[in-house]
């Protein structure tokens, strides 16, 4: 009797014990999968989350570009139009020696330059100035400006409007001897172009 049900009760352990193994292997091989599955999620979540950020900074970049390149309206045309531009300067027809009254010795030089628009009227502009004047091929007077010290050049009053440059003499210069040539040279900040111009001033009439 016992050694009838100990071999009818062995298979069905053996059996048992078969099907908890399979079971617990198919149990591992599902986490293990699962665990791989999710991992591999991760990761190309990742790689969306990069490349959503790098599409939204090319469409930032693009839409810059698209701004720049698009024609400006026709109230911002107008208003560029409209805009008054350095187009050349002048020296001024009182440059001369200084003191004015031709009694007494010339200790200096004033220069007179007056920058102009498109429309041949004065208009303010930012660069630096360079001025000199010669008597016989030589420089007698000579003056550099900075932007800065431009600025502070300005002057309108019954003289005009302009930008009043003084240069004391080099050398002593007897007025009337000779005709001296004021040259002035003007760089514009916004553009970096030059513009230059003359001014003969004529000793008196014998």
């Amino acid at each position: 009797m016992n050694d009838t049900r100990n071999s009818s009760t062995a298979p069905r352990r053996i059996l048992a014990a078969a099907g908890l193994f399979l079971c617990l292997c198919e149990g591992g091989c599902r986490i293990g999968g699962s665990s791989t599955v999710e991992a591999e999620n991760d990761r190309l979540r990742h790689e969306v989350a990069v490349l959503n950020e790098r599409v939204k900074a090319l469409e930032i970049e693009r839409n810059e570009l698209v701004a720049k390149a698009s024609p400006a309206t026709t109230a911002e045309r107008e208003a560029l139009e409209a805009t008054p531009r350095l187009a050349g300067i002048e020296v001024g027809s009182l440059s001369g020696y200084e003191p004015v009254d031709p009694a007494k010795p010339a200790t200096g030089v004033v220069g007179y330059i007056v920058t102009k628009d498109g429309r041949d009227r004065f208009v303010q502009a930012v660069g630096s100035l360079k001025v000199e004047a010669i008597v016989h091929g030589r420089v007698v007077a000579f003056a550099e400006l900075t932007p800065r010290q431009v600025r502070d050049a300005y002057r309108s009053g019954f003289t005009g409007t302009h930008y009043e440059v003084q240069m004391p003499l080099l050398e002593p210069v007897a007025r009337g001897t000779a005709t001296m040539l004021v040259k002035a040279e003007f760089r514009d900040a916004a553009t970096g172009r030059v513009y230059s111009a003359e001014h003969e001033v004529r000793g008196p009439k014998p």
